[in-house]
């Protein structure tokens, strides 16, 4: 009995490991390879909706940024541009959940922002 409990207690220590693991594989999916991370913000409401908000800053070409988020993401052509801007934006959604990616792509004087908004809704 105390080895089927420990197993138990085990297997669910296990299963928490992994799970916090992905959520932070998922929650650093969208940080640009060698960009610096200026901001983010997350909001929760488990466990229907999170919330993520990311802003990083790169001296990488903005095709280099533009195409890393377009390939990562799937999100295919710029949807709306501004001025210096592109806006990328997938919606993503199937039985179990409902996942909306937006980049906000800004050309500065000497390196590039992107504002990375990633909201996920479970059974919407």
């Amino acid at each position: 009995m105390i080895w089927g409990i420990a197993s138990v207690f085990g297997l669910m220590i296990l299963c928490g490991s992994i799970g916090v693991v992905a959520w932070n594989l998922d929650k650093s999916a969208a940080h640009f390879p060698g960009a610096r991370l200026v901001a983010d913000h997350s909001k929760y409401s488990l466990p229907k909706l999170y919330r993520w908000d990311h802003t990083y800053a790169t001296t990488a070409t903005i095709d280099e940024v533009y195409q890393w988020y377009s390939i990562t993401f799937e999100m295919g052509p710029e949807t709306e541009a501004n001025g210096t801007c592109s806006l990328l934006e997938e919606l993503d959604s199937n039985f179990f959940y409902e996942r909306y990616t937006g980049v906000l792509i800004c050309e500065m004087e000497v390196e590039r922002m992107m504002f990375v908004t990633r909201g996920t809704k479970f059974f919407p």
